[in-house]
């Protein structure tokens, strides 16, 4: 009798892995770690004193670099549109270079010269089966050299192929019997086409044409070309090479493109830069690249890929040196997003694929951040507050979905509805007017991008926040005092639902308003221009004041206030840095805000002091690794 699985039950209920932004972000840093183990002694001491925080388990003491014989598995992340993919991979790597004392290199110069201590990262972004850009169809090879501002061309597999193709076949035909006419040249759009038409016994024909071809592709890799073979009927497209077979009752027409000889011209250079890219990922023994938008590649570039990812190099035409490779990918189907070719079994089994499932968590945080200079149109606490319910966030699975082709929300149109909207709030501020006087236009742009459903519960959001908790939150930090009246109308016991939501629109309009009073207020530029003591005195005298109104919320709602405030503040270089998980706060913005705190206290505007004094510094300091004196002198000061 078969012994019964322990494993939990949720592993078979699903097709897929799938994984919040932290599971899949722990995951990569544990994969990076390993895979570059054992290439610098100094970076592998680090890798195994970290071990905890890489596994992300207690105890762990060491992680294991690759094992000899061990297959190169990519990271295959796949998720809706815009649900920050790209970014967790970008996170990780930041991560590891903390980690590994190592410096995080992007999209660097040219002639940026690579250290031992660089990690390199670029990514790859992969277009539709009918681009141009087929990373095994460059038609040619190229030397460049950097500040001389143009490419030379070491050879021309369009020319190669041309010739070789019409050469072998009248050598070939001689030997096998077969007729061959003289081949005829000709252009067909930016292409240059060469048709050769072979008559004989079919049987010959196949066996020749088959030979040939088979050689032809084989020869064209070892100079640097990829050559792509067309159907009868499919049309040629631009930039690559190609060979094209129709057959009749006693002849075959062998057709070879190959696009026009290309000028060794700056915009050529551009064309190319991918496979400059490529080469210097030779240049470090710490690199990773990110092929994204696989699932739009044609079957034949994700083949190619998937070679690149197992073995470093594809024939000639691309080395990566010792780089990493991860994809990302759309989901498809499941959100109504195109994708032009499907998965075979054969590629899925290559990969480790893993289904990354946005939160509007984690959006809100990300649009929060992104947008943290010039304000999200209240996007990111509507989100965060009503992103769980039905048609809001993402529409649910089932008969209540829209039919394709009708906007819908999901993590990209969400954001796009965004954007339509903060020119509105950006003309309202600029004239000193409500954004609800274009309530009309807003409910249009959010419809006309992410559905109906979502634009009229925004518009009903964004006026309530815009006639009660703003002018609160607003008049709170400009003065120093709070409306008690006016606030204890609205909140209440916080026992009704219209209560509650007031409480978390306060909230929300508080650490907006507090930021905007310590980064773009008039206050806030006239203190950071006489000193950076002038400064930190301001940010004192804010935080003091928003003290004042968290004092006034629960425990939740204060938490995410000051999650609010410190996801905005950690977009500012000045103030803290955000990596698209975690935020940290410069060493003076912390003690700044710590003193604030301590003010606060000292006025007995908490109920609760000790309980608020050790969820403020959790949420401002946390558990920093490099600040444990600041940590302790903060909860001192608070």
């Amino acid at each position: 009798m078969a012994k019964k699985s322990s494993a939990p039950s949720d592993l078979a209920s699903s097709p897929f892995v799938n994984w919040s932004s932290d599971e899949c972000r722990q995951h990569l840093l544990f994969d990076i770690a390993r895979r570059f183990k054992g290439i610098d002694p100094a970076v592998d001491a680090k890798i195994d004193a970290h071990a905890e925080r890489i596994s992300g388990k207690a105890g762990i003491k060491m992680i294991p670099g690759t094992f000899k014989g061990e297959p190169k598995v990519p990271f295959y992340l796949e998720g809706e549109p815009g649900v920050g993919k790209t970014t967790l991979i970008r996170a990780a790597i930041k991560e590891f270079c903390e980690v590994a004392e190592l410096n995080f290199v992007e999209n660097p110069t040219d002639g940026h010269q690579f250290t031992p201590k660089d990690f390199y990262y670029f990514t790859v972004n992969l277009s539709g089966k009918n681009s141009p850009m087929d990373i095994g169809g460059l038609p040619s090879k190229g030397e460049y050299t950097p500040g001389m501002g143009a490419i030379s061309r070491s050879n021309n597999a369009g020319d190669w192929l041309l010739a070789e193709v019409a050469s072998r076949a009248r050598g070939m035909s001689a030997l096998a019997k077969v007729a061959s006419a003289e081949p005829t040249e000709y252009m067909k759009g930016s292409l240059r086409a060469v048709d050769l038409v072979l008559k004989g016994e079919p049987a010959q024909l196949d066996l020749l044409v088959n030979t040939l071809i088979r050689q032809v592709i084989e020869d064209a890799k070892k100079i640097g070309g990829g050559v792509s073979m067309l159907r009868d009927g499919d049309e040629a497209v631009d930039g690559r090479l190609q060979i094209q077979v129709k057959k009749g009752t006693n002849a075959i027409r062998l057709t070879t493109y190959a696009p026009v000889k290309a000028d060794a011209s700056v915009e050529y250079v551009a064309e190319m830069l991918p496979n400059r890219r490529f080469a210097m990922a030779t240049k470090t023994p710490f690199s990773l690249v990110n092929f994204d938008d696989v699932a739009n590649a044609s079957e034949s570039v994700r083949n190619v890929l998937l070679e690149v990812a197992q073995s470093n190099r594809y024939s000639g035409v691309m080395d990566i040196g010792n780089a990493m490779v991860t994809f990302t990918g759309n989901m498809g189907s499941e959100d109504n997003t195109n994708t032009q070719s499907e998965q075979s079994d054969a590629e899925v089994t290559r990969v480790f694929k893993v289904r990354v499932r946005d939160t509007p968590r984690d959006w809100a945080q990300r649009v929060a951040s992104k947008y943290a200079e010039t304000g999200d149109a209240l996007f990111s606490a509507f989100i965060g507050k009503y992103g769980n319910e039905d048609g809001i966030f993402r529409e649910p699975v089932g008969d209540g979905r829209s039919a394709r082709g009708i906007p819908k929300p999901n993590s990209r149109s969400l954001e796009n509805a965004m954007a339509k909207v903060l020119p509105y709030f950006v003309m309202a501020r600029e004239s000193n007017a409500s954004p609800t006087i274009f309530a009309e236009e807003i409910g249009h742009v959010v419809k006309g991008t992410a559905g109906g459903v979502l634009a009229e519960r925004y518009v009903g959001f964004m006026r309530a926040m815009l006639t009660d908790a703003i002018p609160l939150a607003d008049e709170l930090m400009a003065t120093g005092d709070l409306n008690q009246v006016k606030f204890d109308a609205n909140i209440g016991n916080e026992t009704k639902a219209s209560e509650q939501d007031f409480s978390f629109r306060f909230g929300a309009a508080l650490a907006d308003s507090f930021f905007e009073r310590i980064s773009l207020s008039p206050a806030a530029l006239e203190a950071k221009g006489k000193s950076e003591a002038a400064y930190e005195a301001h940010l004192r005298e804010s935080t003091d004041r928003l003290c004042t109104g968290l004092a006034n919320l629960a425990a939740g709602n204060m938490n995410y206030t000051l999650s609010r405030v410190m996801t905005r503040m950690g977009a500012i270089n000045t103030l803290g840095s955000y990596d698209g998980i975690e935020v940290k706060l410069n060493r003076g913005v912390v003690e700044a805000l710590a003193l604030g705190f301590a003010d606060s206290t000292g006025r007995g505007i908490w109920n609760n002091p000790d309980q608020a004094r050790d969820d403020f510094v959790a949420m401002v300091v946390g558990n920093r690794d490099d600040m444990p004196s600041l940590n302790k002198k903060a909860k001192a000061k608070a």
